[in-house]
Parts: structure tokens; C-alpha cells; sequence
């Protein structure tokens, strides 16, 4: 389970700064055991609901209980966040 409260901290880290894949090691680092991945949002296909949004990422939750991974809605099911930076637009 992921709480609401675990995805406010990990917004409050990200806010003002870049996000890209060296977050990750970032974040691993200061919420030790929780399972972090990266990527662009338009790599995403579908169309998931975030769990937050931030302009410059959003989090997706991520359930791995089942033999593949795959985004969730669910907090209770969800094993880790899926960082998904999000691009400016030219």
C-alpha cells in the first residue's frame, strides 16, 4: 500500500527541480525500500491516471504483486511509483 501521505513527500522532493532518470537514485536514497522507475510521459500508453500531478512529473502508482508490473489506481495493491517526467512542449 502507498499512502497519499508518501506521494505528498515524494512531490515535495521533485518540486523546482529537474526530473529526470538521475532522481531515481535520489529518491531511493532518502525512502530507502521503496521501489522507484523513470521515464517520459509519452512513453506511457493509454490512458493512465496519475496519482499526482507536478507540471514538470507526474506519479503513477505501480502494482508488481502479479508476475508483471502494471500502473494502478488502486493504493492499497500498489508496490512502487513510477516517475514520469514530463516534457515542455516547443
Amino acid at each position: 500500500m502507498i499512502a497519499k501521505a508518501f506521494i505528498d513527500k515524494i512531490a515535495s522532493e521533485l518540486t523546482g527541480k529537474p526530473v529526470g532518470p538521475e532522481v531515481i537514485s535520489m529518491l531511493r536514497a532518502k525512502f530507502e525500500g521503496a521501489h522507484f522507475t523513470h521515464c517520459l510521459e509519452d512513453e506511457l500508453t493509454g490512458d493512465p491516471t496519475p496519482a499526482y500531478e507536478g507540471g514538470t512529473f507526474n506519479l503513477y502508482l505501480v502494482d508488481g504483486s502479479d508476475h508483471c508490473m502494471h500502473l494502478t489506481t488502486h493504493a492499497d495493491s500498489a508496490t512502487g511509483i513510477l516517475v514520469a517526467e514530463v516534457e515542455e512542449e516547443e
